[in-house]
């Protein structure tokens, strides 16, 4: 009624399949994630601060690289198992609502976004 559109006219909108959705799904993980985590690592290193627990680390013979390497290895590992937790979840819901995505694809696709 508000498009104007002729009588007998048909919007006809495609289904995207199960790999469009999982790379749709990829996209959203790399614009949303990759704040999220140097949100995240700065937030550990602040607290350490405000608290004074980064005392107990610097009386040691530790450099500020070794530190913050170590802080962000940390947060990598954590970043990596949400990752592919996230992702196993989306591609079970994208087999349930769209059509079935080998598992072979979704971990090389998981493994290929993980570098």
């Amino acid at each position: 009624m508000a498009g104007n559109l002729p009588e007998g006219a048909v919007i006809d909108i495609p289904i995207p399949s199960g790999e469009e959705v999982l790379i749709a799904t990829l996209s959203q993980y790399g614009t949303i994630g990759t704040l999220l985590f140097v949100l995240a690592l700065m937030n550990v290193i602040s607290q350490e601060r405000q608290t004074g627990a980064i005392v107990f680390v610097v009386v040691r013979p530790v450099s500020a690289f070794q530190y913050i390497a170590s802080k962000y290895v940390a947060q990598l590992f954590i970043l990596l198992v949400a990752l592919a937790a996230g992702y196993l979840f989306t591609w079970d819901y994208t087999n349930i609502l769209f059509n079935y995505v080998p598992w072979t694809l979704m971990l090389g696709s998981l493994g290929f976004y993980s570098l």
